[in-house]
């Protein structure tokens, strides 16, 4: 079975925030990560609607936690803002 034009753009979408990934410092396997907010700015995912809230990016960043890609850093529990970095697979 083929993939559909959805699940290509989805394969694109995905290797376009992981080279973005790659240009931010705070996302090396060994940084602090970087948050959603930034990582769509470099991405230029950013959609000017104020319901849109980074979804796409949160959704795309959130295939690539499941694909091992990139690790989901939690906050402590007493705040908020999850953190993005790339796995030691994915940086190269």
């Amino acid at each position: 079975m083929s993939k559909s034009s959805g699940e290509d753009l989805v394969a694109t979408l995905k290797m376009h925030v992981l080279a973005a990934m790659r240009d931010l410092p705070e996302c090396a396997p060994d940084g602090k990560g970087a948050r959603n907010a930034d990582i769509e700015r470099r991405t230029g995912l950013a959609l000017p609607l104020s319901s849109q809230n980074n979804y796409i990016t949160w959704s795309i960043l959130s295939a690539l936690g499941a694909d091992g890609a990139i690790e989901i850093l939690l906050p402590p529990a007493a705040k908020r803002g999850r953190r993005y970095r790339l796995t030691r697979v994915a940086a190269k």
